[in-house]
């Protein structure tokens, strides 16, 4: 038997057996049958495009698709992952996968008020969607006085530190 007949022999019982096994390889497959549209044979897919795979048509199988910013993506991961604080949107033609930022909530959401520097009595529950400084009451040790509406301290919990009284004048006698 010579090689070439062979060979088809060989392939011909791999895909007899993927196909009693219930599922074919994808070498074992079409383009077509994977829901390819776009048969290469490069080794690249045209842009526009993402690859399925090879296939023992195509090499590879190309599939038509939206691009990530056409979907609303703001990041283009090739390592199969989204890093944290992003969603994915699923594969594109141009990412794997196409990600999406989850956004952060408005200062107002937050409970809070866009300052450009938070008071000591507040505290700055950080950035949000509309400003950097987003600043709720804390309640901390620093709250308002009464009478002028400055702050004052009042460390809450310790005890306040008896008045200091000046020390005595020292005589000219013990300077000499």
């Amino acid at each position: 038997m010579n090689m070439h007949l062979r060979t088809l022999w060989v392939a011909a019982g791999v895909l007899v057996l993927a196909t009693l096994a219930g599922t074919a390889p994808a070498e074992a497959q079409s383009c077509g049958e994977i829901g390819g549209d776009y048969c290469s044979q490069n080794g690249l897919c045209p842009g526009g495009y993402y690859s399925l795979g090879g296939t023992y048509d195509c090499h590879p199988c190309c599939k038509a698709g939206p691009s990530c910013g056409g979907i609303g993506g703001d990041y283009c991961s090739q390592s199969g992952g989204c890093p944290p604080g992003y969603e994915s949107f699923g594969q594109t033609y141009d990412c794997n996968p196409c990600c999406k930022s989850r956004g952060l909530p408005s200062c107002d959401e937050l409970g809070g008020i866009c300052k450009g520097r938070c008071k000591p009595w507040e505290d700055n529950v950080g950035p949000a969607s509309d400003c950097r400084n987003c600043c709720i009451d804390g309640g901390g040790p620093f709250e308002p006085a009464g009478e002028n509406g400055g702050p004052q301290a009042s460390l809450a919990g310790e005890k306040q530190a008896p008045e200091c009284t000046p020390a005595p004048a020292a005589s000219p006698a013990a300077e000499e």
